[in-house]
């Protein structure tokens, strides 16, 4: 953990999570979501915890290979992976009411985020709704964005 004189050493903690990003090929979009693939979920908030670092939100994605180009009809869009052949198209799923009901309380951030990961692999051994009415044929191409406190995260590693 990067704690200088019981503060983050920000910068410390920057270098350390850009290194995991890379590592796991994670994407990001917008400040501070880290949209990852299921393989590597356990692991990303894994090491996310190591750092004392809380996911704040999620959100899924629909990953789309390249091969199918343009016409994937889940979703609303989204950026081109950085380490895939392919790109992410947001869906409208529901929010997690686990970080809602979890956000004051006094768990440890490793708990915490242990909390939301087991909130997040329920979820996806659900049919997912992506939007009103509409089901995915299978969640096998899902993929999940934890959201982290935009302080940490600086822009130029974006994919947008």
């Amino acid at each position: 953990m990067c704690i200088l004189n019981g503060e983050y050493n920000t910068i410390s903690l920057q270098k350390e999570l850009k290194e995991i990003i890379e590592y796991l090929k994670v994407d990001i979009v917008g400040s501070g979501e880290l949209i990852v693939k299921q393989g590597i979920l356990v692991e990303l908030v894994e090491e996310l915890s190591r750092l004392q670092i809380r996911i704040v939100d999620t959100n899924f994605w629909y990953f789309v290979d390249d091969k199918f180009g343009q016409n994937c009809s889940y979703g609303m869009g989204g950026p081109k992976s950085r380490f895939y052949d392919g790109w992410y198209s947001e869906l409208q799923i529901r929010e997690l009411n686990t970080i809602k009901a979890f956000k004051n309380e006094a768990f440890s951030v490793s708990v915490y985020n242990t909390k939301i990961l087991d909130t997040i692999q329920q979820r996806l051994l659900e049919h997912l709704e992506y939007m009103p009415g509409e089901f995915l044929p299978s969640n096998e191409n899902v993929a999940v964005s934890l959201c982290i406190e935009a302080k940490l995260f600086i822009k130029e590693w974006s994919n947008e």
